[in-house]
């Protein structure tokens, strides 16, 4: 290790006497006094800074309440009390340390050293207060101080520094390079307090997670990690944090192993991997669906013969064997929709007969729903294909004729047969009715012929029984009488005119 950079100015320190002057006052009061950063250089580019503030109560009464703020994050700090029994309080912040004494009497003082990293800081930074107002920040020191206790406190920081640059270095070896069991050890090492234990076993480990690369998933260190409880001196926080990250890492893994998987029996391999404990069900699931998702893609591609299906559908071929019964059932069902899509598309692309296809097809291979669907498309296409184009009678008839088809249920074709003989009998009674219409007609035409001949008949009468001279008037078209039926007219109308003439009918007729 090289010697710090801040020896020559230590050593000019040390020489330095520093003089107090008494005040002699009633009151408590604080001077201080703050020494020069020295540069101590732990390592190559780190470099930390130490600097020590002097308090003195110079007053007649004690002090209260002694604040000593420093505007930097103190990476350690060493007191000098005035006695032992005394108890202060550090208040460490991220960018700040506060240290409070509570009481210092008249003629005492105190020390503080304290290092941090960083830029050196300005005497004037610094601030001292009590109870009673400010201390007072002095250009020297009020004590004298021994040179040798100066050169003390500079030599135990050079071997405190060395100390902890071999304490460093270990740690950094330690995180590095250890095997796997001093890294899950549950005993602390002598180079880590146990305040940074947990921390750097988790650097650690975290290291070791990053560079483990194994052929086997289950040898990885990610894996493994998920399945083992936390080391006995970790913190929960950091056991956490590296399960999530290994949770990341195997992952990565398994898309690694699933995407360098190129034929079934790799893949079934990795459907016996078991779940690790501590792995999240989330990145499982999406796991077993990646393995699905491939294991489709190798047993299901985009064209299959009847063999293949058949393959993985019957239940006693060895295609689907040592995959998870989940799994295979999965491919089973999508293999019975896409065979069944299969025999659709077939029985639509067949402009012969579509029931070759219905025929022909391994219907115990689908599911009940699907078979009946298959023998509805089947039975549609037929009805297209085969049955009469227009609902002609004559076309049904000639239908009905040749037979019932196979794939027309009973219930349809008699139907179609009952309507050709309903329509047959409709026919056969519109024709009796329209002669019975045409014989009615005839008859009723008859009817009006002689009820107009008798009406014509009943109006002569009537004309000639109140004109008897109208008798001789009538013309040939008004003789709607019988010869003799006109005779006997002829003769009653000779009776009225003798009877209005006051004569005899036979003289009139002789």
């Amino acid at each position: 290790m090289t010697v710090p950079k801040g020896l020559l100015l230590t050593i000019l320190i040390t020489a330095v006497v520093w003089f107090a002057k008494d005040h002699f006052e009633n009151t408590a009061r604080l001077s201080y006094f703050v020494s020069e950063p020295i540069e101590i250089t732990l390592a190559p580019g780190r470099t930390e800074y130490a600097q020590e503030i002097a308090v003195v109560n110079d007053g007649r009464s004690a002090a209260e309440s002694i604040s000593i703020k420093v505007p930097h994050a103190v990476s350690s700090y060493q007191l000098r009390k005035h006695s032992n029994l005394v108890k202060e309080a550090a208040i460490p912040a991220t960018n700040s340390f506060e240290m409070v004494y509570p009481k210092l009497p008249a003629d005492q003082r105190i020390s503080l050293m304290i290092r941090y990293d960083g830029s050196p800081l300005a005497k004037e930074w610094i601030s001292v207060a009590h109870s009673a107002g400010n201390a007072q920040l002095l250009e020297k020191q009020l004590y004298p101080v021994s040179p040798l206790f100066l050169l003390g406190i500079f030599w135990s920081g050079f071997l405190i520094a060395y100390l902890l640059d071999v304490r460093r270095r270990q740690r950094d070896t330690f995180v590095q390079a250890a095997d796997e069991e001093d890294t899950f050890s549950d005993t602390r090492p002598w180079f880590a307090s146990p305040g940074e234990w947990s921390k750097i076993q988790g650097e650690a480990i975290e290291r070791a997670l990053q560079r483990s690369r194994t052929p086997s998933l289950e040898k990885n260190l990610a894996y493994r990690l998920l399945n083992r409880p936390a080391p006995k001196l970790m913190r929960d926080e950091d056991w956490e944090a590296l399960k999530t990250l290994a949770a990341e890492i195997l992952e990565a893994e398994f898309s690694r192993a699933i995407s360098r998987c190129s034929n079934k029996n790799k893949l079934k391999d990795l459907t016996k991997l078991k779940k690790p404990e501590n792995l999240p069900w989330p990145i499982w699931e999406r796991f077993q669906d990646a393995i699905f998702e491939r294991l489709y893609a190798l047993f299901l591609p985009v064209y299959k013969s009847e063999v293949d299906f058949e393959n993985l559908l019957i239940p006693s071929r060895a295609v689907l064997r040592d995959i998870p019964e989940a799994m295979a059932s999965e491919i089973r069902d999508a293999a019975q929709i896409q065979y069944f899509r299969h025999l659709l598309e077939q029985a639509s692309d067949t402009w012969g007969d579509p029931q070759v296809v219905l025929q022909n097809a391994r219907l115990d291979l689908l599911t009940a729903d699907q078979a009946s669907r298959l023998g509805q498309h089947v039975d549609q296409l037929c009805r297209m294909r085969k049955m009469p184009r227009t609902w002609d009678v004559a076309e049904l008839r000639v239908f009905v004729a040749a037979g019932r088809p196979d794939w027309m249920p009973k219930t349809e074709f008699q139907a179609i047969a009952n309507l050709i003989e309903r329509f047959d009998a409709l026919a056969k009674e519109r024709e009796l009715l329209r002669r019975r219409e045409q014989k009615a007609s005839a008859e009723q035409a008859e009817a009006e012929k002689l009820r107009k001949h008798v009406l014509a008949q009943l109006g002569i009468i009537d004309r000639v029984l109140m004109q008897p001279e109208a008798i001789d008037k009538l013309e040939d078209h008004d003789r709607t009488f019988a010869p003799g039926n006109m005779k006997s007219l002829e003769y009653v109308a000779s009776l009225l005119k003798s009877h209005r003439a006051g004569r005899s009918p036979e003289s009139t007729v002789s």
